[in-house]
């Protein structure tokens, strides 16, 4: 997997406009659990001064909403425990794994590594136990996924479409996928 600077730089302007998107799905007093990876890491500009409850694997998210937090109404900031997973800024493993476990939120906001006719796909089974927990305690699971990732397959098998709610993506997909409503970022 490529450091998390170096994924950062492809797309930006459709990452942004995904991480906008999915923001608006977002109310005050909401608990949203946030996955790490390039995109998501884009939610806490709109998410930082917000009164919503945030529990996050990555260390990149939860210092990013605290650099842009300005006072004390902003957003509260769970970090999980667990192995720094090198060049992500992510924490897994069994203690990320069991911390997540314990937290239930309106929504989940994922990343993936690729995007197939059976679902999504991330690059390591650490990464992936941490996102599937996020799913099962979640009350919807949304997925947020550029262009690029489309007819791609990661290392490891993430969730079917149909363990999702919500695709957020900048394209309107070839063949769209059975299950989650679909979000042009961007659309009318």
């Amino acid at each position: 997997m490529l450091p998390s600077f170096l994924r950062d730089t492809k797309n930006p302007e459709a990452k942004e406009a995904i991480a906008r998107e999915a923001a608006s799905l977002v109310a005050d007093g909401d608990v949203v659990a946030v996955d790490g990876g390039t995109t998501t890491l884009r939610l806490a500009r709109y998410l930082a001064n917000r009164p919503v409850r945030i529990v996050t694997n990555s260390i990149l998210i939860a210092h990013r909403i605290e650099a842009l937090r300005s006072g004390a109404g902003g957003a509260e900031i769970f970090l999980t425990g667990g192995l720094v997973y090198p060049s992500s800024g992510l924490l897994v493993g069994p203690q990320a794994v069991a911390n997540l476990q314990q937290y239930h939120s309106n929504w989940a906001f994922l990343s993936a590594g690729g995007l197939d006719a059976g679902g999504a796909t991330n690059t390591n089974q650490l990464v992936v136990e941490c996102e599937r927990a996020m799913i099962q305690n979640c009350r919807h699971a949304v997925l947020l996924a550029d262009r690029t990732k489309w007819g791609c397959r990661d290392m490891v098998r993430l969730c079917s479409w149909q363990e999702l709610d919500i695709l957020v993506t900048d394209a309107e997909p070839e063949s769209p996928p059975q299950g989650p409503r679909v979000l042009v970022a961007g659309a009318p």
